[in-house]
């Protein structure tokens, strides 16, 4: 794994700092920062594969690709999700396995932030069986065909043949596509 750019942004010079420590003791992360006015200009200069903005201090989420939002407060964490935020989690959190996640392309929520209705996009009509959602949780942990087959106690073939019905239905070229695709839509929750 290569190392990651992270652009930690807050209002108040002290959370800032507390940030980038935060950030910069996850392994392969370095880090800059800015001031919330300095993000695009930074965001520009940096290229960061992540944003992390501490929402404590208040303003707008900036609109940047993605962004962890930190946050205690479920209103600002809800305002965050709705403009597009890609992780939201509260203000101290574990960051070691969130960035590298969200540089990734996944979607990171704690849930008791954000409702579940509100992680769900309305016009996500894509439909799966019970069975393409268990393949697909055990697809998202990571696991090979003969494990998820094992797991669920169905044949190889069998899941060889749901893993195919998961990537036409959510239009991915892979399984690691259909993941990231699930979570986006809010079919998953990682």
């Amino acid at each position: 794994m290569q190392n990651l750019r992270a652009l930690v942004v807050a209002t108040d010079t002290v959370a800032r700092a507390s940030l980038i420590s935060l950030v910069s003791a996850v392994p392969m992360v370095t880090a800059a920062s800015a001031a919330p006015t300095e993000v695009v200009e930074q965001w520009h200069s940096h290229r960061p594969d992540v944003v992390v903005w501490d929402a404590g201090g208040g303003g707008e989420a900036p609109r940047v690709p993605h962004l962890v939002v930190l946050t205690d407060d479920p209103t600002e964490a809800a305002a965050a999700w709705g403009a597009g935020a890609s992780a939201v989690l509260p203000r101290g959190a574990d960051l070691t396995t969130a960035l590298p996640a969200v540089a990734s392309g996944l979607t990171v929520v704690d849930p008791t932030l954000v409702a579940r209705t509100e992680m769900v996009p309305p016009e996500s009509d894509v439909a799966l069986t019970p069975r393409e959602r268990d393949v697909l949780e055990l697809l998202a942990e990571g696991r090979s065909n003969d494990e998820v087959a094992l797991a669920l106690g169905i044949r190889t073939t069998t899941v060889r043949f749901h893993v195919r019905a998961l990537l036409a239905k959510l239009d991915a070229e892979n399984r690691t596509a259909a993941v990231v695709r699930a979570v986006r839509l809010g079919l998953l929750t990682l």
